[in-house]
């Protein structure tokens, strides 16, 4: 990369952004810790588990394209559809 091509950010900002990049990756990693222990609360087994943030639930991709609920902080006999 040419040096047209760089803004140096300023030494002041810095140390907040390596602080607060370092805050993300602590978040994520105990995001997922939490999200982990919620599905071996619920007896989530299996491949193919992702949340989904807006009904906070966990969703699993079938082959045939369709997806099966479990509602977060449910247990897994409550959380069934009919």
């Amino acid at each position: 990369m040419s040096e047209d091509n760089r803004i140096e950010i300023p030494d002041s900002a810095k140390e907040s952004l390596r602080l607060l990049y370092s805050q993300k990756q602590q978040a994520e990693s105990n995001i997922a810790l939490y999200l982990r222990a919620l599905q071996d609360t619920l007896g989530i087994t299996g491949q193919g588990w992702s949340l989904g943030l807006e009904d906070m639930v966990f969703v699993q991709a079938s082959p045939n394209g369709k997806a099966d609920a479990d509602v977060v902080g449910a247990t897994a006999s409550d959380s069934q559809r009919e």
